[in-house]
């Protein structure tokens, strides 16, 4: 039991996502992140480790433990 509880908190990596700590499966790819995070794709900038991530990386950027990401959403206005 404890060695399957282990294993588990293995594959589980440690991100900032807007400054807020969250724990996803180790490998997970961005894109992955911000559908689950609900952001419009087409509204969005991404800051990863304080370099701007361009959009055509997003779907094959892999999240490491301590990465993060700024995830920055743009509104229209008048």
């Amino acid at each position: 039991m404890i060695l399957g509880e282990l294993l588990k908190s293995i594959d589980k990596v440690w991100v900032k996502i807007n400054a807020k700590e969250v724990e996803v499966k180790n490998g997970t790819k961005l894109l992955e992140i911000i559908k689950d995070f609900k952001f419009d794709i087409s509204r969005i900038a991404v800051e990863k480790n304080g370099e701007i991530l361009s959009k055509n990386l997003w779907k094959d950027d892999l999240v490491s433990k301590d990465d993060n990401y700024e995830i920055v959403e743009f509104v229209g206005g008048g």
